[in-house]
């Protein structure tokens, strides 16, 4: 086996020629040097890492084979090669032999949460005879001296720490956000706007949605423009305020959900189909009503004049108890919390719905006991789900010349 000192002293060891497939972007002494790089959505510039990482090679007079980048890939997505691919390629192509270094900026970079996720990496790199080097501190992350593995722990606890109190101060400020009745991101419920205004409550701009999800911006002079996104041109001491819309016949409409769902024997998707037939457009992008689409709107309880904020919950590291922003761990699956647990806005504008009629159609749109499927080969219903919208699918017996057994979705 070949070996290399670097010029902090450390010895590279175990190096092997590389094999014939191999890039022909090789060092004199032919150590394979991959590297790798993750930046997030918001540091939409890799440039620092990959500086860093060039720094580095020079200085030890290495090549570079291969660059391996994710990018907008989470820490907490370490084995999600949807969110992360070049990650998973990466792992093969270490796995397969193709690299003897691998160099990153910061072991952050990585993207671990937990020490145990630390210490698998570090174990993959060396049972495939790979030196981890962190750029940024000129620092081996595989050496098996008690100094380096305390020093990685140590930071993977730290990087975990960081999580956590990023995680509560974020959701902290949505949740201040929220108490004032303001638009804290996602979809815009049907019938609803967004409006800004300033610190007197003045409107200088609205937006309104549109059959295809198109946004309608507003301006107060009466200037119209149409855009893909909620404008962040906000003033200082201004704020995004959800309100009703300014277009009538949608209110209608809100309306006649809640009365037809409430006091006939209708179904949600029945709703949808009628609204279907009528040609009455919904916002989304394809213009239609869906069941799922009925019950969402009349779960809303924004319609009443009041706002309820942490209806759901997918936390991994903070979530909202007793109206506070909490260190809690949980699994990042979405689950969605009882009413008493909502945190409750004032009034912000008079409702078009009563809140009478809000908890009657909750009522009826909790989960009631699953009956028995009217045929048993129709076992699967409920517990299977469409690859196209991922709603859940039930079984369907059609009675006619021709029976046969399927499932469906709302859609």
């Amino acid at each position: 086996m070949g070996s290399r000192v670097l010029s902090n002293g450390s010895r590279l060891i175990g190096a092997t020629p590389p094999r014939p497939d191999q890039s022909k972007t090789t060092n004199p002494d032919n150590i394979r040097v991959a590297s790798y790089i993750r930046n997030s959505e918001e540091e939409a510039n890799p440039e620092r890492q990959r500086a860093t990482i060039s720094g580095w090679l020079g200085r030890h007079g290495f090549v570079l084979g291969k660059e391996y980048h994710d990018q907008g890939g989470r820490r907490h997505q370490l084995h999600d090669e949807k969110k992360r691919p070049d990650w998973h390629n990466l792992i093969r192509d270490i796995k397969s032999g193709s690299w003897d270094l691998l160099v990153v900026d910061d072991c952050t970079r990585l993207g671990f949460i937990t020490q145990r996720e630390l210490v698998e990496i570090v174990g993959i790199c060396e049972d495939n005879g790979v030196q981890l080097w962190e750029a940024f501190t000129d620092r081996q992350l595989c050496d098996d001296d008690i100094t380096s593995i305390i020093l990685n722990a140590v930071k993977a606890d730290r990087n975990k720490a960081q999580l956590e109190n990023l995680a509560r101060t974020s959701l902290g400020g949505r949740l201040a956000q929220a108490k004032k009745g303001c638009y804290t991101g996602g979809f815009i419920s049907y019938g609803t706007a967004l409006s800004c205004q300033d610190a007197n409550r003045v409107e200088r701009w609205r937006v309104e949605t549109h059959p295809g999800y198109k946004l309608e911006l507003i301006h107060a002079d009466g200037r119209v423009e149409w855009i893909h996104s909620v404008p962040r041109d906000r003033r200082p001491g201004e704020e995004i305020y959800q309100v009703l819309s300014k277009y009538l016949d949608r209110r209608a409409v809100v309306q006649r959900i809640f009365a037809e769902y409430t006091t006939q024997a209708i179904s949600a998707n029945a709703i949808a189909m009628q609204l279907n037939r009528e040609g009455i457009k919904s916002h989304t992008k394809s213009g239609l009503w869906y069941g799922s689409l009925i019950a969402r709107t009349l779960r809303q309880p924004l319609y009443t004049g009041r706002w309820a904020f942490g209806k759901w919950t997918a936390h991994r590291y903070a979530t909202v108890v007793n109206g506070v922003a909490t260190n809690i761990k949980g699994n990042g699956k979405t689950k969605r919390k009882d009413h008493q647990d909502w945190v409750w806005t004032g009034k912000l504008f008079d409702g078009i719905v009563s809140q009478e009629t809000l908890e009657a159609a909750q009522a009826r749109l909790s989960p009631h006991t699953k009956r028995a499927p009217s045929n048993p080969d129709l076992w699967l219903s409920g517990l299977v789900f469409c690859s196209m919208c991922s709603g859940r699918m039930s079984g369907w017996h059609a009675k006619n010349r021709n029976p046969r057994l399927s499932y469906r979705c709302d859609t």
